[in-house]
């Protein structure tokens, strides 16, 4: 399979052209691929998580990231999220249809930079339970869908 990367770096600001804020594009299935990574293992994620009242491990997500790819998908393309655990030596992935899904059942709340220690500055996260992401071989089943 052929990932075509994007020519320019992401940047944290809604100026520039929103295909290219994220990692990848993947023409056979006409997606978009933001990847995240995180060199917390799962119980210092649970810790974290523990401090804002939640259970389980937690993979935030940068807010305009995720306005990103509201933006794209009303464009028809299809958008994802990657998470690579690095010291867990897994990967996860959250389509964005199932992020709103999660949103609008509760299951992925939205953290204020005064929230977490780790949203500095004026950025807003989501976060979702680790639990909540995909296996690999669930994303490509919900490749495979449409």
């Amino acid at each position: 399979m052929h990932l075509g990367h994007s020519l320019e770096r992401t940047d944290r600001t809604w100026e520039g052209d929103p295909f290219k804020k994220f990692d990848f594009y993947i023409p056979k299935y006409n997606l978009y691929l933001d990847v995240t990574g995180t060199s917390f293992t799962k119980s210092e994620s649970i810790k974290r998580a523990h401090m804002l009242q939640l259970r389980g491990a937690i993979i935030a997500i940068l807010g305009i990231k995720v306005s990103v790819a509201e933006i794209l998908a009303a464009k028809g393309y299809r958008t994802a999220f990657a998470n690579v655990a690095e010291r867990e030596g897994e990967i996860r992935f959250m389509p964005y249809s199932r992020l709103k899904v999660l949103e609008k059942n509760g299951r992925a709340i939205i953290a204020q930079p005064e929230e977490i220690e780790f949203a500095k500055g004026e950025r807003t996260y989501i976060l979702t339970r680790w639990t909540d992401w995909l296996k690999p071989n669930q994303f490509l089943r919900w490749l495979k869908l449409k």
